[in-house]
């Protein structure tokens, strides 16, 4: 029965998943940041953030095909937890500190000018990628 409870709340968020960009331009220091939107598409309550593949929210960011920086590999702190109730629209806001953690948190360099590509994944949903510049 527990495993069915689980199974579940992973599969409470099948789509709907979004990422928008603060701005699609992002001056030289600025903070570059996301605004994550999901939806409940179950019949139960989601449990959505805290630590964990299954029920985390990671950030995504490419350059072309070159993978640039995935939030799960270096982020200091889980998205909070939070339970979404049945059929309930539920959000948060990421921030990319512009760091390149391709090739590990301890050698990260800083993204440069350019086109960069976001996604997010919410209880392993991914939503569809998004463009934005730093300048």
């Amino acid at each position: 029965l527990h495993l069915s409870i689980r199974r579940q709340r992973q599969m409470c968020i099948r789509d709907r998943v979004t990422v928008t960009p603060a701005k699609r331009t992002f001056a030289a220091g600025e903070q570059v940041s996301f605004h994550v939107t999901y939806t409940n598409s179950s019949k139960t309550p989601c449990a959505v953030g805290g630590e964990g593949a299954n029920t985390g929210v990671d950030l995504n960011i490419t350059s072309g095909a070159a993978q640039v920086y995935t939030r799960s590999l270096c982020a200091a702190t889980a998205v909070q937890k939070a339970e979404v109730a049945a059929g309930a629209e539920g959000a948060t806001d990421l921030a990319w500190d512009r760091k390149i953690n391709v090739l590990g948190c301890s050698s990260a360099s800083t993204a440069q000018k350019g086109s960069y590509w976001a996604a997010v994944t919410v209880n392993g949903v991914s939503s569809a990628p998004v463009n934005f510049v730093i300048q």
